[in-house]
């Protein structure tokens, strides 16, 4: 899901590059490629940061008692951590409901 929204955003910002960059004009020609290298730059960051949050996630999950596997899925991993919490699957949805329960 994560890679494909960067696939997306990634030729989007190509497409709109790509004028700059065949037109023939140096100038333009080297802003197109500075956009390129920095859209490429944030592609690797967004990558290597979602690897920094999910390794500590999975030795957490371990750790608790959970199989590892359970940290790589988007959804799954929050209700994971709720029950982990002490809090029923549930309330690791409440986030994306817009509500607040008043349960206790």
């Amino acid at each position: 899901m994560i890679f494909s929204s960067l696939t997306a955003s990634f030729s989007s910002l190509l497409l709109a590059v790509s004028p700059f960059v065949f037109l023939g004009d140096a100038d333009a020609a080297a802003g197109g490629g500075f956009v390129l290298f920095f859209c490429c730059f944030f592609i690797v960051a967004i990558i290597v940061s979602v690897f920094l949050i999910l390794i500590p996630l999975s030795k957490l999950f371990v750790k608790a008692g959970q199989p590892a596997w359970q940290a790589y899925v988007p959804y799954l991993n929050i209700c994971v951590m709720a029950h982990i919490g002490g809090r029923d699957w549930w309330w690791g949805l409440v986030p994306f409901l817009n509500i607040v329960p008043y349960f206790d």
